[in-house]
């Protein structure tokens, strides 16, 4: 279903309109954090946290290449990226699959299995109950961007989904912008 101005009101167009703006002034991780928060603000959402990973031939994710915390648990962040738990989140699995903007609620009937009620189970307990996440692949590059907006509440609706699906392809240019940004200059500081 296309996305339609008439969808929206005219607030909410123009705080799209002032994050998409924003989103294209980003060149680093830290202000697409403070970015990432404005756009939590459009999603009525609570934590916001988006992430560039490599995707492997078997089409799984094999590596995080960058994460960038918009206000996520930290505690959450580090047990995540400790135990890889990419390698288990349904929501991960599902855009492996779908890419696209899913709310969490569709994703979870798809994933009633016990490692997956386990995972669920512990982001749970960090607040991370309720959500909208979208991904962009990118075949040529061979990343998968995901951009998720969580919180302890079911706030979430196909109309947020409508908002994230505008924004999403604004967030993924900045953060691939701010990835290889970030990569230079690591290269830079090594000679």
């Amino acid at each position: 279903m296309p996305v339609l101005a008439k969808d929206f009101t005219k607030s909410e167009l123009a705080a799209i309109l002032e994050a998409i703006e924003l989103i294209h002034g980003c060149s680093s991780g830290k202000e697409l954090g403070a970015v990432l928060i404005k756009a939590k603000e459009l999603l009525d959402a609570e934590y916001c946290v988006c992430g560039l990973g490599r995707v492997s031939r078997h089409q799984t994710l094999s590596s995080v290449l960058m994460v960038i915390n918009g206000d996520y648990p930290e505690s959450w962040l580090d047990t995540y990226r400790s135990e890889h738990l990419y390698e288990k989140d349904p929501i991960v699995k599902y855009n492996m699959r779908y890419c696209g903007t899913h709310l969490w609620a569709n994703i979870f009937r798809h994933y009633d299995d016990r490692e997956s009620r386990i995972f669920l189970e512990r982001a749970r307990s960090f607040g991370l109950k309720y959500g909208i996440t979208s991904g962009i692949y990118d075949p040529e590059l061979r990343t998968l961007s995901l951009f998720s907006f969580a919180g302890k509440r079911n706030t979430f609706r196909d109309h947020h989904r409508r908002i994230a699906d505008i924004i999403t392809l604004h967030l993924n240019q900045a953060l691939v912008r701010a990835y290889r940004n970030n990569k230079a200059e690591s290269t830079l500081a090594l000679t």
